[in-house]
């Protein structure tokens, strides 16, 4: 098996991963304050059902993706490092096939 892998495209990529989760987190918080701010301006049986939803399934839906992005981001800027184990490794052995 043959693997190819541009070690510092896949770390650059990685972290631009982790910047995405990162602006996500605060787009998040934007939306936090203008829920805040629409508690102000709409009341009642529909605006707690909307505030609700909101709050209970697609804010916490936005956080678990955005933690989901950060972690991928966090995998792709080691691997390149498995691999340089992985060539340093094999480098040092000798293989009698």
């Amino acid at each position: 098996m043959i693997t190819d892998i541009k070690k510092e495209e896949v770390r650059h990529l990685g972290l631009d991963l982790i910047e995405c989760s990162n602006q996500l987190n605060r787009n998040i918080q934007k939306l936090n304050q203008l829920m805040e701010h629409l508690q102000e301006a709409w009341s009642g049986e529909d605006a707690n059902i909307y505030q609700e939803a909101m709050r209970s399934k697609y804010i916490v839906g936005l956080q678990e993706l955005a933690k989901q992005v950060n972690n991928y981001g966090i995998y792709l800027n080691k691997v390149p490092g498995a691999y340089d184990l992985l060539d340093k490794t094999f480098a040092q052995r000798n293989i009698n096939i």
